[in-house]
């Protein structure tokens, strides 16, 4: 009875013999899936990802990000821009830069105001 409904063999023949189901030969889902990765893989604009370039965008965004802790809160907004580019190319890959970027920028506020406040106290302004 089974064998009458679902076919042989996965196969299910309409009244027109028309195919609704087939067994796939491996090859037409190695397609579908090579078609989804690319698909998967388009930028906003319609061009491909380069891998090259969300690279570039990790590495400025940490480098960025330790500026922010040595050097400047300054740095961060370049490191969050770094961030939403590299989350414009893959989705969800650019969101720790942007936490660490404004988490190092607001500890280096906090550090900074506690340094000026020290060295006024030392100094007796």
């Amino acid at each position: 009875m089974d064998e009458d409904f679902y076919g042989r063999e996965n196969k299910v023949y309409d009244k027109d013999d028309n195919k609704s189901h087939y067994e796939s030969d491996g090859k037409s889902d190695e397609r579908d899936f090579h078609k989804a990765h690319l698909n998967s893989n388009n930028s906003h604009e319609g061009t491909l990802v380069s891998h090259e370039n969300a690279k570039t965008y990790v590495i400025l965004g940490w480098v960025s990000a330790a500026l922010t802790f040595f050097i400047s809160p300054l740095f961060a907004v370049a490191g969050i821009a770094f961030g939403v580019l590299l989350n414009r190319q893959i989705k969800g890959s650019g969101n720790t830069l942007i936490i660490a970027n404004v988490a190092l920028g607001l500890i280096n506020l906090i550090l900074g105001v506690v340094f000026v406040l020290l060295t006024e106290r030392m100094i007796g302004y």
